[in-house]
């Protein structure tokens, strides 16, 4: 026995065309193809909206023509400027593809540049500044969503919405472009670009939007998704912060492999900010680049407000000229990271030339009392008082990293009272304002600071400073040969033999030397939690642990924190771009080493070591750390 299906129940692809003079028209529809013209597709042959089109076809019984919309539809939009008389509304699983030109009969075949979003042909939805919001739960692919304005728009009123579009769970859109949208309403969220609850924003260019309220780009909650986005150029003026993204209550989600750009904030967060009150999923952020984002107050790059328990995880990334313009206080700054409060994890980052403009912590300013700083490489930050590269108010952990070239009264500053805990981090050439060593100063303690295979060089005679109270301990560490005398707070296994010559090359990066006293002086970590260096080599690799961040080894161990490098492909002993640009590299401790006009394929060789590469193109800017 055969079963049969009516045509009805078969898939069909609509193709839209505006259908006014000059405008694409598509080629000619093959079985499963329905033209669409909208310039005379309305009742009686009149024109007709895109939006007002796809609402009446989600209708039972269209009043236009034809059938009503299945979720296994597909529809195509032609390029051109379609300006909205309401919002794109489907409540259907279908999916609107932007970009064609008309000729194609495949989605792969649409025309387009290097980037995802960048189609030849522009399907463009217009606003036209009149309409409150663009899309709402309509999965689409290929769009220019542009000049929509709002205040409290759908589905949820006075609880924020997005004005270029909204994405509930089961819906996605990627390879789009959200600019220019505005949300007006003053509150703790809604998005000038995309709301996202739980749907998931893919490969799309979200720039120049703005919002009252908080995030000015993007507002997210509910275990979303924003993967491989370039976020740049927006603006929050609200309370809520978040120029580039924000999260709030019902939060939680993904920031995956994006970029956060040139993003402001008039409050806290110039590229993320979360504001949460109560308990909330965790929010990770992963091989992302904050490059140039600005706050008003704390955070140039990310501001955390949670909840005390919600952990937020961040790992891979790299944070460079972020800036935080708070004034003076010592709860106030972080020129890359604010941890206001929540369980903060950062690992495997790179901090350069962040600086807080009139307070603390050029870098980070930690006022969180679980903060564990990892694998991490800090240069080039700057505080005008104290924290060069980290102040932490409340107790921290930092493991395996480095503290070198930052500006500040001191490079790290514990508050008073609280605790530091440091394992095998390297602490070298950090400078005042007058050019003399800074390093490591504690508040009056109540509580011993702990330094574990620490290892400090051209830090002045006072390496680790402090203030009335306990004194810290320091155990298997090394220390500068302007040391005459090991420090009083020195304890077992401590000396005072570090040098230029117990690194391979100072100028490149802050790796042991093959004589080096630090080879084999520090002690075991294993229950700490510290079984491999920076690099992930394992520890040890000899006799015992190395003192420091780099664990001595012969092996090449090659590790950048971007899974995917974005602007140039690594080989052995140099690195090839993929743009015509400027590139300039810079050493670990911020000396700039080289500058020079690249193009595509060009090979730029590298010394050994670690370097942080910026490339600039007409895309934008790339910063990557590299290691050969």
């Amino acid at each position: 026995m055969f079963l049969s299906f009516t045509t009805s129940l078969v898939a069909k692809t609509y193709l839209v065309e505006l259908g006014t003079v000059g405008a694409a028209t598509w080629r000619t529809p093959v079985v499963g193809d329905t033209l669409v013209n909208l310039s005379s597709t309305g009742t009686g042959g009149a024109s007709v909206s895109l939006n007002a089109w796809l609402t009446d076809k989600c209708l039972k019984a269209p009043v236009f023509s034809g059938d009503t919309l299945k979720s296994s539809d597909q529809v195509w939009i032609a390029k051109g400027t379609y300006t909205l008389t309401g919002t794109l509304n489907a409540n259907k699983a279908i999916k609107v593809y932007g970009g064609f030109a008309g000729t194609e009969t495949t989605i792969a075949a649409r025309a387009k540049g290097t980037n995802a979003w960048d189609f030849t042909n522009a399907s463009i939805l217009d606003g036209a500044s009149t309409i409150t919001q663009g899309i709402l739960n309509v999965s689409v692919d290929g769009l220019t969503v542009q000049n929509f304005k709002g205040a409290n728009v759908s589905p949820t009123p006075g609880y924020g919405g997005g004005t270029g579009a909204y994405m509930a769970a089961g819906y996605v859109m990627q390879n789009c472009i959200v600019t220019g949208n505005s949300y007006t309403a003053t509150g703790t969220q809604g998005a000038g670009g995309v709301r996202v609850t739980g749907g998931k924003l893919l490969n799309c260019h979200i720039l120049n939007n703005t919002s009252a309220a908080g995030g000015g780009g993007i507002a997210f909650q509910s275990t979303s998704e924003i993967n491989g986005c370039l976020i740049e150029n927006n603006t929050s003026t609200g309370t809520a912060a978040g120029g580039g993204l924000m999260t709030s209550n019902s939060g939680g989600g993904l920031i995956l492999n994006c970029i956060v750009k040139g993003n402001t904030s008039a409050t806290a967060g110039g590229g993320f900010s979360s504001y949460y009150s109560t308990l909330q999923p965790a929010v990770t952020i992963t091989n992302t680049q904050f490059i140039e984002n600005s706050a008003g107050t704390s955070g140039g790059a990310i501001n955390v407000a949670m909840n005390t328990t919600t952990p937020i995880n961040i790992t891979g990334c790299t944070f460079t000229g972020n800036s935080s313009n708070a004034a003076a206080s010592s709860t106030a700054g972080g020129g890359a990271i604010f941890a206001g409060s929540g369980l903060m994890t950062i690992n495997k980052c790179t901090f350069t030339n962040n600086y807080a403009t009139a307070s603390n912590g050029g870098a980070i300013l930690n006022n969180t009392a679980s903060t564990i700083i990892s694998n991490s490489i800090f240069s080039a930050n700057a505080s005008p008082i104290a924290g060069g590269a980290i102040y932490t108010v409340k107790s921290a952990t930092v493991n395996n990293c480095v503290i070198s070239g930052n500006f500040g009264t001191s490079a790290i500053y514990v508050y008073p009272g609280m605790i530091g805990t440091f394992n095998n981090v390297t602490v070298a050439s950090n400078t005042k304002a007058d050019g003399t060593a800074s390093s490591i100063y504690l508040g009056t303690a109540t509580t011993v600071s702990v330094f574990t295979n620490c290892l400090f060089y051209n830090c002045g005679t006072s390496p680790i400073s402090y203030g009335t109270g306990l004194a810290p301990a320091a155990t298997y560490c090394g220390f500068g040969t302007d040391i005459v005398t090991l420090p009083v707070y020195a304890s077992t296994g401590c000396i005072n033999t570090i040098d230029a010559t117990s690194f391979k090359d100072i100028a490149i990066d802050w790796k042991l030397s093959e004589t080096s006293t630090a080879k084999n002086a520090g002690t075991d970590l294993t229950l700490s939690g510290i079984t491999t260096d920076i690099l992930g080599t394992t520890r040890p690799q000899g006799s015992a642990y190395d003192m420091g961040a780099y664990e001595y080894s012969t092996l090449s161990v090659v590790y950048t924190p971007m899974q995917d490098v974005i602007g140039f492909t690594v080989t052995k002993n140099a690195i090839v771009s993929k743009f015509d640009g400027t590139i300039q590299v810079y050493s670990i401790s911020g000396k700039l080493m080289n500058k020079s006009q690249v193009s595509v394929g060009q090979e730029i060789k590298l010394t050994s070591g670690v370097c942080i590469v910026r490339l600039t193109t007409t895309k934008g800017a790339i910063v990557q750390k590299i290691v050969l």
